[in-house]
């Protein structure tokens, strides 16, 4: 063990004054590069999102309570003697005698962000999201535009897994082809929604808002924001009697008893308008919620909507039907295949740059002149590797750059992306790294368990002309399931090896 030790120190001070002596020697001047020229190609088109103005004038015609009709949808679980109940004008749910429910929002929030893990589906010639986020919930999300959908959920306990989602499900079916050309609801604020109200009090188009606001995330509510900082925000609900309880204290303003709180450094306003025709005594009348950075603006806010829902409903913009998108319709800004591109690349702000493969001639062969054209044009790196890609994972997975960086694959199921990078920067190894053959050329893999929702594998090919190849397999949980499936790893070095056979 000492002679160890003793040879072990004798290495690493053999080490150091190698090391010294050659920061004595004179520093020689580093090669000049030769420049790489970049080849640039027009910006793809990027998607447009939906009038947001004339999407708002479709969805106030929607009776939300009319799609929640059990005996048309023959729901499991449901009959029509179950109770309707409207929490505002543009929102409903349907209760049963056990206390299962299903509900029907319209324009909650959601992004490609929120349904990137979601099972796609097509209900009535609407594209749909399924969602199960817990053992007695069951949703289907209905994308209306970039940022928002129809939300159709249910609640229901003590069903089995395979018969949890089917009430929502039969309800989804009733409903979404309704949403071609809805019938007008008849109720108290039907004709208005939070934005055609706080466009007619502000003076401002409906696409200078956002559609929701406290306590309706939805078509009823509405938000003024500046800078990220809340200007003002009205809300139509239903409600019962203010309760004492539930405010800072209820005073009267404009001639109705008002209740005042504030949430956070804002004032808001509650007050009742009449009758909603609610039977209920939690909804029996119209609530009206306001909100702005001082009392003082809430005041003035409170008073202009009062003065707005007194006169007509303004005539909007031209309805846009059919409500929801179809297949084929995109509802995200990110063009072509980047809609795929794993949802965390946002967090480095490096998707924004995210571009469909722009088809390129493949490169010469050698290792230099393929790094040279790689480094000229991203696409280079899909050109030398897409036959490879197709042959061994399918035809499914479709190549995008990324800040003209390499290739990535995706597909979408979203369960793998592929990363295919040839570079002039050294990649060290893992302590866990495995060599292994590559065609006609030595390399090493290493995997990492990222998360019980990950898991990476990764090759690297080095070549003499110190230019490597590097390919990931990045692995996650199919969309709308939990399964991690890994399967497609057995091809990473084979479709690696097309790779260097062809081109290296």
């Amino acid at each position: 063990m000492r002679l160890r030790w003793a040879l072990c120190g004798l290495v690493v001070s053999i080490s150091l004054l190698l090391t010294a002596c050659k920061a004595l020697e004179p520093p020689t001047a580093a090669p000049t590069p030769t420049p790489v020229p970049t080849v640039s190609h027009p910006a793809p088109p990027v998607p447009k999102d939906r009038d947001l103005a004339r999407l708002v004038a479709a969805l106030t015609q929607v009776d939300t309570c009319a799609m929640l009709d059990a005996a048309k949808a023959q729901a499991p679980g449901f009959t029509a003697a179950d109770k309707l109940r409207r929490t505002s004008a543009h929102t409903c749910r349907i209760t049963n005698a056990r206390g299962d429910w299903v509900r029907i929002e319209l324009a909650t929030g959601s992004n490609r962000m929120s349904r990137f893990d979601l099972a796609i589906d097509t209900i009535g010639g609407a594209k749909v999201y399924r969602d199960r986020p817990n053992t007695d919930t069951c949703a289907v999300d209905v994308p209306i535009a970039f940022e928002y959908s129809i939300s159709i959920y249910s609640h229901i306990v003590g069903a089995s897994p395979a018969a949890l989602c089917r009430p929502v499900d039969a309800f989804a079916k009733f409903a979404v082809p309704m949403l071609a050309r809805p019938a007008p609801a008849k109720t108290p604020l039907a004709g208005w929604s939070g934005c055609a109200l706080l466009s007619v009090i502000r003076g401002k188009p409906i696409s200078a808002f956002q559609i929701g606001g406290y306590p309706t995330n939805n078509i009823d509510g509405c938000t003024e924001m500046d800078v990220g900082e809340l200007v003002s925000e009205v809300s139509l609900s239903y409600g019962g009697e203010l309760d004492p309880a539930n405010f800072e204290r209820i005073t009267p303003i404009g001639g109705h008893p008002t209740g005042v709180d504030s949430p956070g450094d804002k004032c808001r306003l509650t007050w009742l308008a009449g009758p909603s025709g609610q039977t209920g005594a939690a909804d029996k009348f119209v609530e009206l919620i306001v909100m702005a950075k001082t009392c003082a603006q809430a005041e003035q806010l409170a008073a202009k909507t009062k003065t707005a829902l007194a006169g007509p409903i303004p005539k909007g913009a031209a309805p846009l039907f059919p409500i929801y998108l179809r297949p084929n319709e995109p509802d995200s800004e990110q063009p072509g295949a980047c809609a795929d591109v794993d949802r965390f690349v946002v967090d480095s702000n490096v998707e924004q740059r995210c571009r469909p493969y722009v088809p390129v001639a493949a490169p010469p062969q050698g290792a230099t002149e393929v790094l040279r054209a790689v480094q000229a044009d991203g696409n280079v790196a899909c050109a030398l590797s897409l036959g490879a890609v197709r042959k061994h994972l399918g035809a499914e997975f479709r190549p995008v750059t990324i800040g003209g960086h390499g290739c990535r694959y995706v597909e979408p199921a979203h369960g793998l992306e592929v990363a295919v990078l040839v570079t002039n920067r050294a990649i060290a190894k893992h302590r866990e790294s495995k060599p292994v053959k590559v065609g006609k050329y030595g390399g090493w893999t290493d995997a990492t368990e990222l998360s019980l929702e990950r898991y990476l594998v990764n090759l690297h090919v080095d070549r003499p002309e110190q230019v490597s190849l590097h390919v990931s397999f990045d692995f996650r949980p199919r969309r709308g399931t939990n399964h991690l499936g890994t399967a497609l790893q057995k091809e990473l070095v084979p479709l690696a090896a097309a790779i260097v056979n062809k081109y290296f």
